[in-house]
């Protein structure tokens, strides 16, 4: 199969090449197909769901609810290291 891109196409696959995502246009073409398929993939209830959270995400930041950075990183390192020792 051959395919034809529009100009604005072709800049974006020779910028993927060009930032190291992929050595050939056809790497970057497979890739683009396959994160196409998983997003094509999602449910509506698992877009309602995400979509739900994000908002509810977004509504506690604006309270100023969120982590600082280095808060996260500590919640994360203990979540980590919860999950080695559960392991």
């Amino acid at each position: 199969m051959t395919l034809t891109l529009d100009a604005e196409s072709e800049k974006l696959v020779r910028r993927e090449m060009e930032l190291g995502h992929a050595r050939a246009p056809e790497e970057v073409v497979a890739r683009a197909l396959a994160a196409h398929a998983m997003a094509s993939d999602w449910s509506e209830e698992d877009r309602t769901w995400l979509n739900e959270r994000l908002r509810r995400s977004s509504a506690q930041i604006s309270r100023g609810e969120g982590l600082t950075p280095e808060e996260a990183r500590r919640q994360l390192a203990t979540w980590k290291a919860e999950l080695a020792n559960a392991g």
